[in-house]
């Protein structure tokens, strides 16, 4: 079985699978020998951290790249130069060759950072992280519902599998309210998916064309949360009925989606068109969800009258 069929049976990443599958093969066992093991035994065979005790000179070795492993981001700092500051701070330490394979290992066992992989000279985009559900204004549009926001701040709708819906005309701050919910829901682990709804439809209908449209809803299955951004734009044509339905169709019940939109949920069935096929999906993505009805002024306008000697630059 291939390792991406494994991952869409399983839920996990490729990588998850990957690396189960090299451990398999370095511990030198068998399928039989693993069919015969309880749960616990399984884990603790499989567990990442670990198993035997390190002696003094290894974990000189690791508490010395857990203080300087962080320089390796550095300009011009390579592994061989790491190894030469290691080889001067300790005496006893190892050579060249079992410095690189517990480096290696050692990096299997560290926790995981935040950090991005960049290599020189290729173009390097920051991601916007969103704002904090804590920090609400009052006088926008999402500020009468301060409770109900704070209270979506915890995720557990993700958990207990239910919707969103945020509704309002522009400017009152729908995505904003959005990509805080998606930057919480990130920080407490859960796989978020953030797509503009035109964009979405447009891509998926190539995707039908070049072969890869199952990956791609494959793909979609998996975010435990998916953003629809702006959805109900214009109406939709066949196809994107289509889409809409396969989408919900997959998600009801076992993932929550996160819908903006500026026409009222009650109008979603004349965006959406073709009575029956508008009836199956709304009734999917409508139930249990919760609702936030944005009103207010135009967040734009109001920067747009600020006096302009607030206006201050960052460079």
């Amino acid at each position: 079985m291939h390792k991406l069929q494994i991952s869409t049976i399983t839920e996990l990443s490729r990588n998850t699978v990957r690396k189960h599958l090299t451990l398999f093969t370095e511990l030198e066992t068998s399928w039989d020998a693993l069919s015969r093991l309880s749960d616990k035994e399984l884990h603790e065979f499989f567990r990442l951290e670990p198993i035997v005790q390190l002696d003094d000179r290894t974990q000189k070795l690791y508490e010395f790249l857990k203080e300087n492993d962080k320089k390796l981001s550095q300009r011009g700092m390579t592994l061989g130069r790491l190894y030469s500051h290691y080889a001067r701070d300790v005496s006893d330490g190892y050579h060249t060759s079992a410095f690189y394979k517990y480096y290696r290992l050692w990096k299997r066992w560290a926790p995981p950072s935040m950090r991005i992989v960049h290599i020189a000279g290729d173009k390097m985009y920051v991601d916007y992280t969103g704002v904090k559900l804590q920090a609400v204004d009052v006088s926008t549009g999402g500020g009468g519902h301060r409770n109900q926001i704070l209270r979506l701040a915890d995720c557990g709708f993700i958990g207990r599998k239910e919707n969103i819906h945020i509704t309002g005309s522009t400017g009152t701050g729908k995505s904003y309210i959005a990509s805080a919910i998606g930057h919480e829901a990130c920080s407490a682990g859960y796989k978020v998916l953030y797509e503009h709804s035109a964009k979405l439809f447009s891509r998926l209908k190539l995707a039908k064309a070049d072969g890869s449209y199952l990956k791609e809803l494959v793909r979609m299955e998996k975010q435990q949360l998916l953003i629809f951004d702006d959805f109900g734009m214009q109406p939709l044509d066949a196809q994107s009925r289509a889409i809409l339905m396969e989408i919900s169709e997959d998600r009801h019940g076992k993932r929550s989606t996160l819908f903006t939109s500026q026409v009222p949920v009650s109008n979603w069935y004349e965006v959406i068109g073709e009575q029956t096929i508008a009836d199956a999906i709304v009734d999917r993505i409508i139930h249990d969800a919760h609702r936030l009805e944005l009103k207010g002024e135009s967040m734009r306008k109001r920067r747009e009258t600020l006096p302009t000697e607030t206006t201050r630059t960052t460079r």
